[in-house]
């Protein structure tokens, strides 16, 4: 079945984006200059976006291949 392989990628996939964003928020503060800090709270944000596609994603593979 192709379920458990896509229900896996994308498991996977919402891993990577929830720890890009951790380590995004481990970078201390107080080295972000020049611009450095609006242009990391806007990859938080896209990556929050990419976040959100992929729980719709999942919900469509859920409803896609009924388990």
């Amino acid at each position: 079945s192709l379920f458990p392989e896509l229900k896996r990628e994308l498991s996977a996939i919402q891993d990577d984006i929830r720890s890009a964003e951790n380590r995004i928020k481990r970078i201390p503060q107080s080295l972000l200059v020049n611009g450095t800090k609006d242009a990391l709270e806007q990859c938080l944000n896209y990556l929050d976006s990419a976040h959100t596609s992929s729980v719709v994603a999942m919900k469509a593979v859920h409803s896609q291949y009924p388990h």
